[in-house]
């Protein structure tokens, strides 16, 4: 995947997206082939839901002597691949024109509160494919 990265993007922090499992599995093949002490700043990421609660949501890892971080999301359990690019290429995508009749809102005179419910997909979409290597 490294000789595969374009040009452009060589100087910009690169990021691998996959399944939690292969980044395990990448850890225990480095420290298998002796390289027990590459992952001092090694840590599960931590993200702060609305409320206040913090769910841990990912499973994080440098890629030792490159820019790159591997980030294991529960979102590519079951695909056993590897997307690369830069991070700000990712995006937050959905197909709500298509879903608007999904929305739904409305005043509750039983709890004197207004209340909305949406269902849409999700998932993340790409800007540049052409600086995309997927393996």
């Amino acid at each position: 995947m490294i000789g595969n990265i374009p040009y452009n993007v060589l100087d910009q922090e690169l990021i691998i997206f996959t399944n939690p499992a292969t980044v395990q599995y990448y850890k225990q093949a480095l420290t298998f082939l002796g390289n027990q002490n590459i992952f001092p700043d090694d840590a599960k990421s931590v993200q702060q839901g609305g409320d206040g609660s913090a769910n841990i949501n990912t499973i994080t890892c440098r890629v030792p002597g490159q820019n790159i971080t591997m980030v294991g999301t529960v979102g590519l359990v079951g695909f056993n691949g590897l997307v690369l690019s830069y991070a700000e290429n990712f995006y937050f995508a959905t197909a709500l024109e298509s879903d608007y009749a999904s929305i739904k809102s409305w005043f509750s005179m039983d709890f004197d509160v207004f209340r909305a419910m949406c269902r849409w997909r999700q998932g993340a979409a790409v800007a540049f494919p052409q600086y995309v290597v997927i393996y």
